[in-house]
C-alpha cells in the first residue's frame, strides 16, 4: 500500500443538523484544537466554518497518518495546522493540506508527497446512498485518467482489526488487481468526496 502518495480527506455538511454552532461547545472544540487553534476561534468572525475545518483537516490527516502508522489512535489536538493551513503535522511527520470552503461545506484534502493531489466533492440527492455515491464519484473521476471505463474500477476495502470501524481504507481494484493509486473516500450529510495519489490542480 505504502509504495505510493498516501491521501486523506473529509468533508462536512454545514447545513447538518449535526454541525450546528448551537451544538458546538468549548469541551467539543478543546477536544479538537491546540490552545494556538482555540485563541483563533475565539477571534474568528466565522468560529463554526472555522472549527469544522479545523476538524475535517485533522480527520483527513488521520487517513492518511494509519496508512503509513497502523493502530495510530485519532487524538485530533495532535495533529498541528501549520498557520497558512497549507501544512498539517503529527509527531515527525509533516503532510501537504488543502482547505476548500463552500456556502455549505468544508472539504480537506492531505497528501504524503502531492502537493496538490486529484479530488472532487459533489452534492447528493436526499434519497441518495452516500457510500454508492461517494465511490461513483471517485471511479467517474478516474476512469477517464487512466483509460478505463466506470464499469472497469471496483472500490473494495479489507477487514482490519486495527480499525475502529473493522475495515480497512478503500482501494481501486482493476481486473483482480489493486490498482496502484491511492485513494480516500468522505461523506457527511448531503456531501461526498474523494482525493486520489494522482496529481490534480488547485489553489
Amino acid at each position: 500500500m505504502m509504495g505510493f502518495n498516501a491521501v486523506g480527506n473529509d468533508v462536512v455538511d454545514l447545513s447538518d443538523a449535526d454541525s450546528d454552532c448551537n451544538r458546538l461547545n468549548r469541551r467539543f472544540a478543546r477536544r479538537i484544537c491546540s490552545d494556538v487553534e482555540l485563541d483563533r476561534l475565539g477571534n474568528s468572525a466565522e468560529p463554526e466554518c472555522l472549527l469544522w475545518s479545523l476538524f475535517a483537516a485533522k480527520e483527513a490527516a488521520y487517513k492518511v497518518i494509519a496508512k503509513m502508522r497502523p493502530g495510530t489512535v485519532f487524538s485530533p489536538a495532535r495533529f498541528v495546522i501549520g498557520d497558512d493551513a497549507r501544512q498539517i503535522s503529527y509527531l515527525d511527520t509533516t503532510l501537504h493540506l488543502r482547505i476548500a470552503k463552500g456556502r455549505d461545506f468544508v472539504h480537506a484534502v492531505v497528501s504524503k508527497d502531492v502537493a496538490q493531489p486529484l479530488s472532487g466533492i459533489r452534492r447528493i440527492p436526499p434519497e441518495a446512498d452516500p457510500s454508492s455515491s461517494a465511490r461513483e464519484l471517485l471511479a467517474c473521476s478516474l476512469a477517464p485518467r487512466l483509460g478505463y471505463t466506470v464499469e472497469d474500477l471496483v472500490v473494495a476495502r479489507d477487514p482490519d482489526s486495527d480499525s475502529w470501524s473493522g475495515m480497512g481504507p478503500p482501494y481501486v481494484v482493476v481486473n483482480g488487481e489493486p490498482l496502484g493509486v491511492d485513494v480516500s473516500l468522505s461523506h457527511h450529510g448531503l456531501f461526498v468526496a474523494f482525493a486520489t495519489s494522482l496529481p490534480g490542480s488547485g489553489p
